[in-house]
């Protein structure tokens, strides 16, 4: 009977050969295995013998298979969308998708998947591509995926209303300034959209509905008011500088649950702040500040020759903090 140093040395060399030489395969197959027996490896390592060399990224798929349904929709949501942003940001995003992402993202480092530099989500080349292939097997028809990352793929859907339910996050972004109609209706049949990203692209007529279940929505350059029917009770990022957005539509939207708003160079009521909900919220309005937000009753000084103590400064931001979370 082999010695069990015999059976580690035969499981390291197929351990190295099946990770084709791609030190990330190496990674993620040794962490699946940590913690495991000698005979749970023998029988992992026989999933990875029947991959062909050239399918390198069917060995980081296994991982992917190993994860349940929310972490599977953490690792497809920041490989599609979120690469590379903070990752307390993300968290509060996905949080309000109910993934439990602090428990999720855990899991997805431990086995390699993404990895945290200074505060920040990232995965390796292979594994975002990994991840928006599993998309795309979903269907050949557009709007019938989950995710939406491709400028044409998108375009089709909101322009020939070929939407459906099944779509989960839409990211419209072009690599120059773009001028496009979208169809009034795009959106009324995307119940279960969370998260939709517009970049580049302007915007020119008015849309008639966005999902109420919007949990990311970045809109920059919008040249017309939001729906009226748009009322995003668990929205948590509002980014539409430079539109026609005004405090007081937030409020009115009662989207109490916003934690991150870029709203530079849109107007801005000082009166219409006292009436929203305020936990922890960062607020970005650019340059052009009114001189009105620092004269609000009941906020206190911190900012030199200002007057108002509940905004803080992060380099070129403003965080508004609660005071009694943050001793102001």
């Amino acid at each position: 009977m082999p010695s069990i140093k015999t059976n580690l040395r035969q499981i390291i060399y197929f351990l190295q050969i099946n990770s084709h030489g791609l030190p990330l395969a190496l990674q993620i197959i040794g962490s699946d295995l940590r913690g495991r027996s000698i005979r749970e490896w023998e029988s992992e390592l026989e999933k990875y013998k029947n991959i062909p060399n050239k399918e390198i990224q069917n060995i980081l798929k296994v991982s992917f298979e190993g994860l349940d349904k929310n972490e599977q929709d953490i690792f497809l949501d920041i490989a599609c969308f979120f690469q590379g942003l903070s990752k307390n940001y993300i968290v509060d995003i996905l949080a309000a998708c109910n993934l439990y992402p602090d428990s999720g993202i855990s899991k997805l480092i431990d086995k390699c998947l993404i990895s945290v530099g200074f505060d920040n989500l990232w995965m390796h080349d292979l594994l975002p591509q990994m991840g928006r292939d599993i998309v795309q097997q979903e269907s050949n028809v557009p709007g019938n995926c989950t995710r939406l990352w491709c400028y044409d793929d998108a375009l089709e859907v909101l322009t020939e209303n070929t939407d459906s339910d099944k779509i989960r996050g839409i990211m419209l972004c072009f690599h120059k300034p773009i001028t496009v109609t979208l169809a009034p209706k795009a959106f009324k049949r995307m119940r279960n959209l969370k998260f939709l990203l517009v970049d580049n692209v302007h915007i020119c007529e008015e849309l008639k509905y966005l999902c109420n279940g919007l949990k990311f929505l970045q809109l920059p350059n919008y040249p017309f008011p939001l729906p009226s029917n748009f009322y995003p009770q668990k929205l948590v990022t509002l980014e539409m500088p430079h539109s026609r957005i005004r405090f007081k539509q937030i409020t009115d939207m009662t989207c109490n649950h916003v934690w991150f708003l870029k709203l530079y160079e849109s107007p801005i009521d000082s009166k219409d702040l006292n009436q929203f909900d305020w936990n922890r919220v960062e607020v970005e309005f650019g340059a052009a500040v009114s001189v009105h937000l620092f004269k609000m009753k009941g906020w206190k000084a911190s900012l030199p020759n200002v007057g108002l103590s509940k905004f803080v400064r992060v380099g070129r931001r403003l965080i508004l903090a609660h005071p009694k979370e943050n001793n102001i």
